[in-house]
């Protein structure tokens, strides 16, 4: 098991930080329940802890958003 990640990396100014930026891609054979689910789980984990976040999803009626 792994243990939760901390608090993003601050910038290297003075008074300046940087926030981390990331893209996540969920995808499921069938696309019908956990492809949504899990991008909705990563969306509310890195808006927890002050990190911007896109998901996109790759489920039966292909990827969104377009």
């Amino acid at each position: 098991m792994t243990s939760p990640a901390g608090p993003p990396p601050s910038g290297g100014g003075i008074g300046e930080q940087k926030r981390l930026r990331l893209l996540a891609v969920t995808a499921c054979p069938t696309g019908i329940a956990h492809t949504y689910m899990a991008a909705e789980k990563l969306a509310q984990a890195a808006e927890s802890r002050g990190i911007d976040m896109k998901v996109e999803t790759q489920g039966s009626i292909g990827a969104e958003p377009r």
